[in-house]
């Protein structure tokens, strides 16, 4: 999730972006694992979901209120919107 985050903040969906990095938090912050987990660096931007204000903040809060379950089915709908809507088209995935 904290990767897609990232992706969705390259392409301009910040409000997806700052609700898919919250519930990302949550759930590294609810099971303590980081594997997934990224951080900002000169060539990775990831949403600043700490210091969000305004609409970013409400989205914020959206994402950090969904279950694990829920953020999941979120960010997968979100990554399957973007595809769809990726300029050239749909992004087909060999084999599926």
């Amino acid at each position: 999730m904290s990767a897609m985050s990232s992706l969705l903040l390259v392409a301009g969906r910040r409000e997806d972006a700052f609700a898919v990095a919250a519930a990302a938090a949550r759930a590294t912050a609810e099971t303590g694992l980081h594997i997934a987990t990224l951080w900002p660096s000169a060539s990775l931007t990831v949403p600043d979901v700490e210091h969000a204000d305004g609409v970013l903040a409400e989205a914020a809060a959206r994402g950090q209120a969904w279950s694990r379950e829920q953020a999941l089915d979120e960010t997968i709908r979100i990554a399957d919107e973007l595809a769809a809507s990726w300029p050239g088209g749909p992004v087909a995935v060999p084999g599926a």
